[in-house]
């Protein structure tokens, strides 16, 4: 994902194989507003445009979308969601991505073109990548990509996906779960994306809020190679929605919840097709398709994220008893107190000792230059 910073850096396109069919997409890096009324509309109609672009700000999302969400679930947004910044290796531009928090407060999952070339080597100096969410969005965290994820080139099957780790903890944030059911979302799912701010957005939207917007799935592919599943939808998006997580609503419209009654993520925000162009509807074609592309939670990646969990787990876990360990065998005045070679000496030489050590330092404090005057001192001539 390459925001307007990056007009003049090279789309690299991205190909995806679904049942020895090979799809060419592209990385979002235009504004993609679906028609929603079936008819074409010239791009250059900014109102009829306006009309169409269903990217809202969270707190708009129940006027706007028909969607409702609850003070917890917006707080779990709030804290889970946020944008990664990036400086390119060149130090010539800055790079963004969405990136979104699962499981754990430490773990974030967001696209892997964002940050890494297509045989995995990578464009951006990784050290000084930072993540801020929504709830505090000037407490920045750096991170690091655990384990060798890029191994497999994601422009030849639907592996565009890294998991990191991020060195503190996000405060308030209840990370997502994830479904380990076989299949996570169905032809015909109502889903929400959110996302950080994108390029292109008409409607008046605010940088303190996430971003969301309301599509439906329209075709489901399984993954190639052992990857993840893949997903046809007419979800709005642009620049800065990579990495963006999905959200499966009910039939009331509102936000589907897991057993432990927080947010389930179920796929994430990747592509969008080739032939994609702005203001024409939805058509689910290989070559000239009009269709914005998911990635689903499911088979490897989410096998990725549970390795992640839970060796950070056994970490944590020995660097408790690690710290047990460390306390117990620490001295306590009692335990000097039980040993046999100790004395405890008398009161009176213990005071004595202490009065010589006082009478001291005060002699040297009073032979410092303009300290005679204290009225513990001796009168001393100053030269």
């Amino acid at each position: 994902m390459l925001l307007a910073a990056f007009a003049g850096t090279e789309v690299v396109n991205a190909r995806y194989t679904f049942q020895n069919l090979h799809l060419k997409s592209q990385l979002i890096h235009r504004i993609y507003i679906f028609s929603k009324t079936e008819k074409y509309i010239d791009p250059k109609d900014v109102r009829e445009l306006r009309k169409n672009d269903g990217r809202w700000n969270l707190s708009q999302s129940d006027g706007r979308l028909g969607i409702h969400v609850t003070k917890d679930q917006a707080g779990q947004l709030m804290a889970c969601v946020g944008e990664i910044t990036c400086v390119t290796l060149d130090r010539g531009a800055r790079r963004f991505a969405t990136a979104v928090s699962v499981l754990r407060p430490d773990i974030l999952v967001t696209t892997r073109h964002d940050f890494f070339s297509k045989n995995g080597k990578p464009e951006v100096s990784l050290r000084e990548c930072t993540f801020h969410n929504y709830l505090s969005p000037r407490t920045k965290i750096p991170f690091v990509v655990y384990h060798n994820q890029t191994k497999t080139s994601f422009h030849l099957n639907n592996f565009d996906y890294v998991a990191l780790h991020l060195k503190t903890r996000l405060s308030d944030c209840n990370a997502f779960g994830i479904d380990k059911s076989a299949a996570l979302l169905h032809t015909g799912d109502e889903v929400l994306s959110v996302t950080t701010s994108q390029i292109g957005m008409l409607n008046p939207i605010s940088s303190k809020e996430p971003v969301v917007a309301k599509g439906e799935i329209k075709q489901v592919f399984e993954g190639a190679f052992g990857g993840p599943s893949m997903y046809w939808t007419d979800v709005d998006t642009a620049s800065g929605a990579s990495g963006g997580g999905i959200f499966a609503l009910n039939r009331q419209g509102d936000l589907k919840v897991g057993d432990d009654e927080r947010l389930v993520l179920k796929a994430m925000v990747i592509a969008a097709a080739t032939g994609a162009k702005n203001g024409q509807p939805y058509r689910g074609e290989l070559e000239t398709g009009n269709q914005s592309i998911l990635i689903g939670l499911d088979s490897s990646f989410m096998e990725l994220v549970l390795k992640i969990r839970d060796e950070l787990e056994i970490r944590n876990k020995l660097k408790v008893d690690e710290t047990k360990l460390t306390g117990e065998n620490k001295e306590t005045t009692s335990s000097k107190l039980e040993r046999p070679h100790h004395i405890e000496r008398p009161h009176h030489i213990r005071s004595r000792r202490v009065r010589r050590r006082n009478t001291a330092k005060r002699r040297a404090d009073c032979m410092t230059p303009y300290t005679s005057y204290y009225a513990d001192c001796p009168v001393i001539a100053i030269l």
